[in-house]
């Protein structure tokens, strides 16, 4: 799906790729103006969360069709709680990758939400990605995007590079981080 980016009132409302994206449950990859380039580097930022974990299946599938390697950008943090979640992902990305033997480099950034959008487009110019794999919340509404979207400054990054956008499935935790139940 091709962008303009966010224009006017989309800061506001959301972008036109943003609403369609949020109600798809296929992963989309979004373009800019931008000329294409092959697909050879893949930038997966890898947070804290459990949700972060859904991009997977399709990092693997994208780096297997294109032979692209992947830039794990792991996120570090001070609280020990987030540090110790954003270990363990980054461990079973690491896991996931050597099983299915694609190429990683592992990229450690102390980041926040705050941040995020900054960081990960800072480290994808340094390493030369040549796009960026996102989750996408599928239950966005006005209220989030007056607040601020994360997702819509990745999607519509100032580096014209395409976005690998995954939406996020609801789970809850039934036991330990790694045993989740899908909610209906």
């Amino acid at each position: 799906m091709a962008t303009h980016g966010i224009k006017g009132i989309q800061h506001f409302l959301g972008s036109h790729a943003m609403k369609l994206i949020t109600h798809s449950k296929t992963p989309f990859i979004v373009v800019q103006q931008k000329d294409y380039s092959p697909l050879k580097k893949m930038l997966v930022p890898v947070d804290f969360t459990k949700e972060v974990k859904q991009e997977l299946p399709a990092v693997i599938q994208y780096a297997q069709l294109f032979n692209a390697s992947v830039l794990l950008l792991k996120q570090n943090n001070h609280d020990p709680y987030i540090q110790k979640r954003s270990d363990l992902n980054t461990g079973y990305f690491e896991d996931e990758l050597d099983n299915a033997k694609i190429k990683y480099e592992l990229i450690e950034q102390t980041f926040s939400l705050d941040d995020k959008y900054e960081v990960i487009t800072k480290q994808a110019a340094a390493h030369n990605a040549d796009i960026i794999v996102t989750t996408i919340e599928p239950d966005l509404d006005v209220a989030d995007y007056v607040i601020g979207v994360e997702e819509q400054k990745i999607v519509a990054n100032d580096l014209q590079l395409p976005v690998l956008c995954v939406n996020i499935r609801h789970f809850t935790i039934a036991g330990d981080q790694f045993s989740v139940t899908v909610q209906q």
